[in-house]
């Protein structure tokens, strides 16, 4: 195990709280921030030219930003405090890092849900039950969904770089005439029959306006989610001249939903996109040619599309099919052929995290956990890294959960990191108090290279507190390193590392 300290003075300061009974006061005086790096694995040196950056937020609204400078086996930090006296979220610091999609969030051009419509509906039967009273003042039941219309109308909203548009509004009127002819023809090209078994919940209830006490009837569908319901689910992605999108074919109960309709069948779709007419958020005539709709790529109807994103240089559209396994391809926008493809996974269970010109892939389970990464070059993609991740006994799996991993990429290397959480032994942490240190991990081909733990005296505070919020320690902060006591007084000043996140950049 090696160990490298660096001390860094912060200069004393007051952070004042202000309350109803007055103003309270705690300081910091000739506070000593002891840095320390710990290896668990491999050397040091694989993580060169790596920057780590993160923000602390402590419960006394004291923060720090956090850095660590990786270079030739060592490490060079910095730290920086502020005060936000009565402010609770921290500040957001900026710093360049790589982009990093969880959800592929910044792909999502297009929502799906719901596939009927709503007012429309709700209006037939307010109407029928107005001719034909029903007996009480309340009444449901379910209704096919097929007895009321023969072809899906889903609510989908599309979003471009300005503009957004949806087919359904609680007025149509005739500003709206282009944007609803827009939808219809979108709605012939996609006729996709309503499968027999979803119904919808109808549920009408009288009502009386205490002015007047005139009777009203309000009527209410909606998805019956005790029967099959198609969803639409999809994904996206938008090009300087074109938006890309694939529907699921997949109902709740895995029925597949008939596209033998749709113009190239089920598929990978394309609608031309003019970037220079999208400049308002109202829609627009000729920011989307829905004459121009067309299937680019035909697929089994067993296939799924469950990602799709752009190369960096917009030349191929990349494709994550889940067909039993997962597989990956690479489409070639300028002949929508597939230029590459291989199988990343033969079980469908992964995870998945899209970075600046990487896609990361995880399968975790406690027998093999495996990590396999994707490196773009000019639309061309390598396999960078494919190996096991769990063969060290202090493997943390908390490294590929999302929402707390940040990741980066230089073509050869690929780092994950997570903040470092305090144990009192195997079966106990606290949700209060996560670490202030942070743990890395460098991948390299088919091994780990390097794996290390980055931490200040600062995690003392919440070891206090952890053993506090447990019962161990039950007295001041009398007696413990003379670092903390400056800082807890007699009080709890926790650092909650949740609030933030890491962000690593290769320079």
């Amino acid at each position: 195990m090696i160990k490298k300290r660096f001390i860094i003075l912060i200069i004393a300061f007051a952070v004042a709280l202000a309350s109803f009974a007055g103003v309270f006061a705690f300081g910091l005086e000739q506070f000593k921030v002891e840095h320390q790096m710990e290896t668990i694995y491999g050397n040091p040196s694989d993580a060169n030219g790596l920057t780590i950056s993160y923000a602390l937020k402590s419960g006394k609204n004291a923060n720090w930003e956090m850095e660590y400078k990786l270079e030739n086996g060592s490490f060079t930090p910095k730290t920086h405090f502020w005060s936000t006296s009565l402010k609770h979220n921290i500040e957001k610091f900026n710093l360049n890092h790589y982009k990093i999609s969880y959800d592929d969030a910044e792909n999502s051009y297009m929502g799906a849900y719901r596939g009927y419509d709503t007012d429309a509906i709700e209006q037939m039967y307010r109407d029928k039950f107005n001719e034909e009273p029903f007996e009480g003042t309340r009444i449901e039941f379910s209704v096919p969904l097929k007895e009321i219309q023969e072809y899906y109308t889903p609510f989908i909203s599309i979003y471009t770089g300005t503009m957004n548009t949806s087919p359904f509004a609680s007025s149509p009127n005739t500003t709206r005439d282009a944007e609803l002819l827009f939808w219809s023809k979108f709605y012939d090209f996609f006729k996709i029959p309503v499968i027999d078994a979803e119904t919808l919940q109808i549920t009408a209830i009288k009502t009386n306006n205490n002015t007047n006490q005139n009777t009203r009837l309000a009527v209410i569908a909606n998805n019956d989610y005790g029967s099959d319901i198609y969803g639409f689910d999809s994904v996206s992605a938008l090009s300087d001249d074109a938006l890309f999108f694939a529907f699921s074919n997949r109902t709740t109960y895995g029925l597949r939903a008939d596209f033998s309709q749709v113009s190239g069948g089920y598929g990978v779709y394309k609608m031309p996109y003019n970037k220079a007419e999208d400049t308002s958020i109202e829609y627009k005539e000729g920011v989307l040619d829905i004459d121009r709709l067309e299937n680019i790529l035909s697929l089994d109807e067993s296939s799924k599309v469950d990602h799709m994103g752009l190369s960096s240089d917009g030349s191929h559209l990349y494709l994550v099919i889940n067909d039993g396994q997962v597989t990956f391809k690479s489409l070639n926008l300028k002949t929508n052929k597939i230029d590459q493809e291989f199988v990343i996974y033969t079980t469908p269970n992964y995870r998945f995290v899209v970075g600046d010109r990487f896609l990361s892939f995880q399968v975790i389970n406690k027998e093999d956990t495996r990590l396999r990464v994707l490196y773009e070059t000019d639309g061309k993609y390598d396999m960078i890294v494919d190996t096991r991740v769990n063969y060290h006994d202090r493997f943390d799996y908390r490294m590929f959960e999302f929402g707390t991993t940040n990741c980066a990429c230089d073509g050869k290397r690929f780092v994950t990191a997570a903040f470092n959480n305090h144990y009192i032994d195997k079966d106990y942490s606290s949700w209060q108090d996560e670490g202030s240190g942070i743990m890395i991990a460098v991948y390299e081909g088919t091994v780990l290279k390097y794996y290390g733990i980055y931490k200040s005296s600062l995690e003392k505070c919440n070891v206090y507190n952890l053993y506090t919020s447990a019962g161990l320690y039950t007295g001041t902060s009398d007696g413990l390193p003379s670092d903390v006591a400056n800082v807890l007084g007699n009080s709890r000043f926790n650092i909650r590392s949740r609030d933030t996140e890491i962000h690593l950049k290769f320079e």
